[in-house]
């Protein structure tokens, strides 16, 4: 048997199955979905100059609104969309890998 067949039958045995490996790889596919759009909206979107004067104001809700861009992608800095590249790329890479080893277990 070769390496990589025993690699397969312990991860069918640690993973406790086909479907439990299914849905752990499924979910953890969500979840850097939901921090990479979470987190790209933090950076992109929200004006976070206008948030801290917030804080220090009392205007309640309209403050609040003003605090979201309008045309965010008008200023979208460096380290933002580098942030964004990186972390989108991963993603591609995390799904490209579930795939491929969804097909090497089936």
């Amino acid at each position: 048997m070769r390496p990589r067949a025993l690699y397969q039958v312990y991860q069918y045995y640690a993973g406790k199955g086909f479907t439990a490996i299914l849905v752990s790889g499924f979910l953890h596919l969500g979840i850097l979905l939901f921090t990479v759009v979470f987190s790209s909206f933090l950076l992109i979107w929200i004006d976070w100059a206008e948030l801290l004067e917030c804080g220090r104001e009392d205007e309640g809700t309209e403050c609040l609104s003003r605090a979201i861009r309008d045309d965010a992608w008008d200023g979208v800095g460096f380290f933002s969309f580098g942030y964004v590249t990186v972390f989108v790329t991963f993603l591609l890479f995390q799904l490209a890998r579930y795939v491929h080893d969804l097909r090497a277990m089936h």
